[in-house]
């Protein structure tokens, strides 16, 4: 649609474009409808998607988890850190994590021969 804008004695014309439709997705845990975009969906690089439940949803359920696990050495009652390193998924409190650490760290050092 052209529209035409008059200013004193000059005369502008423009078009005017609409702004395409936004696809609308459901979230599959709270069932709310948020625009299909990235900044309401995680994007899942092996289906070339967007997933299923949105950023909320999926954040909300690991606050969660965190906070109500605990942490996978026996006798402690700590909320576990689940994250992810690589390949490696931790699941224990930041405390035995270090230690964790520490000790792979030092059998490195005794394979390589440094003490």
């Amino acid at each position: 649609m052209i529209v035409k804008v008059q200013i004193s004695n000059l005369t502008l014309e423009y078009e005017e474009f609409e702004e395409p439709p936004v696809h609308m997705k459901r979230c599959s845990k709270c069932g709310e409808q948020w625009p299909a975009t990235t900044e309401f969906f995680y994007f899942d690089r092996q289906y070339d998607t967007l997933r299923n439940p949105c950023i909320a949803c999926v954040e909300e359920k690991r606050k969660e988890t965190n906070a109500t696990t605990p942490c996978c050495v026996a006798g402690c009652d700590k909320p576990r850190y689940v994250g992810r390193s690589g390949n490696r998924r931790y699941s224990r409190c930041t405390e035995h994590l270090r230690e964790q650490h520490r000790a792979a760290y030092a059998r490195k050092k005794q394979r390589e021969g440094r003490s």
